[in-house]
């Protein structure tokens, strides 16, 4: 199975969705889950990993269920070929 970044790209996909930045984000995050801005694009862009209590916090400033960051990003549409 080839490995995705499945929450950070539902991060991203949910963040731009409610209008908010990733410094609205990351100054919403309580203190016990602290992230940077960079921090943050980092995970969105996969490139850096988030743990557990960080996923469970950002959820909460985006005000979605945990189990909406970890939906399968929907798949891109492959053009259908024509038979001639």
């Amino acid at each position: 199975m080839d490995r995705k970044n499945i929450v950070g790209w539902n991060i991203r996909r949910i963040r731009i969705a409610k209008g908010l930045t990733i410094e609205q984000v990351a100054s919403s995050l309580p203190k016990s889950s602290p992230l940077t801005s960079e921090q943050i694009t980092q995970i969105e862009l996969g490139t850096r990993r988030v743990v557990d209590y960080q996923v469970l916090a950002i959820s909460q400033v985006l005000g979605v269920r945990l189990s909406d960051l970890f939906g399968t990003p929907p798949r891109k549409r492959q053009a259908k070929r024509r038979a001639k």
